[in-house]
């Protein structure tokens, strides 16, 4: 399996190639798959400090790979000492009918009792 080594002055973070990593970009962070940085890009550690990327190495290993999806889809610290922030497996787009409601479908919402008066 391809891996993603990233490596900062405080931070180690092993990876795949298409694992979201938190980078500082204008005007403000965003993800970024692992195998789109290089060095010299600004990721966000711990803390939310912003450190460059020294090492961006491609390399494969036989390892188990598990996706992980977060609920809400926030930046999340990897157990190490220092950490740099990644995000979770990306939740599948979910795909929405683009048909029209008929004016009795849209008022098919029931009356609710009210027992606040």
């Amino acid at each position: 399996r391809e891996l993603v080594r990233l490596v900062t002055r405080n931070a180690v973070l092993i990876v795949t190639p298409t694992h979201r990593v938190m980078v500082q970009r204008r005007p403000c962070p965003q993800d970024v798959q692992a195998s789109a940085l290089t060095p010299n890009d600004e990721v966000l550690v711990g803390n939310f400090e912003v450190e460059k990327l020294q090492v961006v190495e491609t390399f494969k290993a036989i390892v188990e790979v598990i996706d992980v999806t977060f609920d809400p889809d926030v930046p999340v610290e990897a157990i190490h000492p220092v950490a740099i922030l990644s995000k979770g497996h990306r939740f599948p787009k979910t795909r929405r009918s683009k048909k029209r409601l008929s004016r009795d479908e849209v008022r098919s919402i029931p009356n609710t009792e009210d027992s606040f008066d």
